[in-house]
C-alpha cells in the first residue's frame, strides 16, 4: 500500500478532501428542502417550566455588597464636589 501526501492541502476545496464520496447538500439545502418529503415529521415534545428563587441568600449578598459599591461612590463623589469648590476659592 503506498500513501501519497500532496501538500498544500485546500481543506476548503470538497474535491480535495472528499475521500471520493459525493459532496453533501449545503445548509441552505437541506434547510429549503426539510418539510418536502410528504409525510409530517414525527416529534415528540414535552412542556416543562422552571423557576429561578431570586431571594437566595448569595442574591442577596451581592446586592448588598453593590450597594455598598454604590454608596461609596456617591460620597466619592461628594468629596470630589467638596474639594473643587474649595479649590475655587
Amino acid at each position: 500500500m503506498q500513501i501519497t501526501v500532496i501538500f498544500p492541502q485546500d481543506f476548503e476545496d470538497w474535491d480535495d478532501v472528499g475521500l471520493n464520496i459525493p459532496k453533501p447538500p449545503d445548509l441552505l439545502h437541506l434547510y429549503r428542502d426539510y418539510g418536502q418529503h410528504g409525510g409530517k415529521v414525527a416529534m415528540e415534545t414535552e412542556d416543562f417550566q422552571s423557576m429561578v428563587d431570586m431571594g437566595s441568600e448569595e442574591g442577596d449578598n451581592r446586592l448588598h455588597d453593590l450597594e455598598i459599591v454604590r454608596i461609596e461612590l456617591v460620597l466619592n463623589m461628594a468629596r470630589l464636589e467638596m474639594l473643587q469648590l474649595l479649590n475655587q476659592k
